[in-house]
């Protein structure tokens, strides 16, 4: 019977063992963060090819208009809606997520601001606009700096802007 009694401390040591927490809830976190990040991507590249058009003359006031309403701004609010339903591990992860939260924000406000300028043709609503989209891309690095910061003791990053062929593997 005295056996059993020297045993107990290391069978209560085995059991106690598991999988961290911090380190699965981070890995939680990134799980979910990183398929959200190429979906940014996507949708910026989206925006950028808009752009471009229109810059070179390849695309009316219309097409642009069309564009915003029709793909740009629900991507966005499916974005931000998506992020939202994201619960942080942790209240670090929860202030840099807050980040991300106003970044994907400004960007949607930034989306109706351009789609309202265009309806109203108010050139000087394209200012608020840009300035909406300056703001989210300044809490979006908030949000990778402090996530990065959170996730790289643990051996762990996010890619803040995956290529497509990086999201297909």
């Amino acid at each position: 019977m005295p056996s059993l009694f020297l045993l107990a401390p290391a069978v209560l040591a085995l059991a106690a063992c598991g999988p961290d927490p911090v380190l699965v809830g981070a890995q939680s976190y990134q799980a979910e963060v990183q398929p959200l990040l190429a979906e940014n991507a996507e949708l910026a590249r989206a925006f950028r090819d808009m752009a471009a058009e229109v810059k070179r003359r390849e695309a009316d006031a219309a097409t642009v208009g069309t564009q915003i309403e029709s793909r740009l701004l629900p991507a966005a609010r499916l974005l931000e809606k998506k992020a939202l339903a994201i619960v942080p591990p942790s209240p670090a992860f929860a202030v840099a997520h807050g980040h991300l939260i106003a970044a994907w924000g400004a960007r949607t406000e930034s989306y109706e601001a351009v789609l309202e300028a265009w309806k109203g043709q108010d050139l000087s609503a394209f200012d608020t606009a840009l300035e909406l989209r300056m703001e989210g891309r300044r809490m979006e690095s908030r949000h990778i700096e402090a996530v990065q910061h959170i996730l790289s003791p643990m051996g762990l990053r996010l890619v803040a802007y995956p290529t497509a062929a990086a999201t297909a593997e």
